[in-house]
């Protein structure tokens, strides 16, 4: 399918367990040694969470494991928290806490795994939608940004989509990832690249496709992007699913 790199979750119970790292090395040596390694909830097996670090000696020492398994891959980058929503503009005081605050974590965990800085992706503030301000506190590394269907009211245009792509990626594409991204695959538009006025799903697809060709004109192409989510799991969002090749065309 084209494909030559993935995105693999973990969290504190698999970075702690020997022989799913070894399975994960497997995977990234499979594709040729090209990933990213991203921490989903630290509190929670099965849920977003807090969108926060619970614990930082947990995450530092889960990152520890995880760059001692997969280190000598200078193609594997650490994704260091996943849709950090707990971290709010409108915090003042704990268990919230502030952009700022996240900044501070992030900074603590790669300092305290001893992780090389220039592999590690951060995600955008909220739900990995806001480079700007993540941008705008100080960070510059890589970045973690997501692009959903939802993101924009229903009935919004490929056009509107793909403004949005652009303006939240303005002057930072050159070092983001995008590494979610998606809708519902199994409409009923061939291959995802007809004209509608009325499905998010299509047009936030289109819209993507229209941003990146648009960034990469101006000679500021993204560093990468990744189908997230649903791959096997027989949903609407699954790649594989029965019904979904439309959408899977466009993906």
């Amino acid at each position: 399918l084209g494909f030559d790199s993935i995105r693999l979750p973990v969290n504190i119970v698999t970075a702690n367990d020997p022989a799913a790292l070894a399975t994960m090395r497997a995977l990234v040596q499979g594709v040729g040694g090209s990933a990213v390694i991203c921490m989903f909830g630290t509190g929670s097996l099965t849920t977003h969470g807090t969108g926060r670090i619970d614990s930082l000696p947990d995450a530092i020492g889960a990152w520890s494991r995880v760059h001692a398994a997969l280190g000598d891959l200078p193609g594997v980058k650490y994704e260091i928290f996943n849709e950090p929503h707990g971290y709010s503009l409108g915090c003042n005081s704990p268990p919230c806490g502030t952009p700022a605050s996240y900044l501070r974590d992030m900074r603590a965990v790669i300092a305290g795994a001893k992780l090389p800085e220039d592999r590690c992706v951060l995600d955008s503030l909220g739900w990995a939608a806001d480079p700007q301000t993540l941008s705008n506190l100080g960070w510059g590394g890589l970045i973690g940004y997501h692009f959903y269907s939802w993101w924009l009211p229903a009935n919004s245009t490929r056009q509107e989509f793909s403004a949005l792509f652009q303006l939240q990626l303005h002057g930072l594409s050159d070092r983001v990832f995008v590494t979610e991204f998606g809708g519902s695959l199994d409409s009923a538009n061939q291959d995802y690249e007809q004209p509608t006025t009325t499905d998010n799903n299509v047009n936030c697809l289109q819209g993507m496709d229209d941003a990146v060709q648009a960034l990469r004109k101006k000679g500021k192409g993204i560093k990468g992007a990744f189908h997230w989510h649903g791959w096997m799991d027989g949903d609407s969002f699954s790649l594989f699913g029965a019904g979904n090749s439309n959408g899977r065309a466009k993906v």
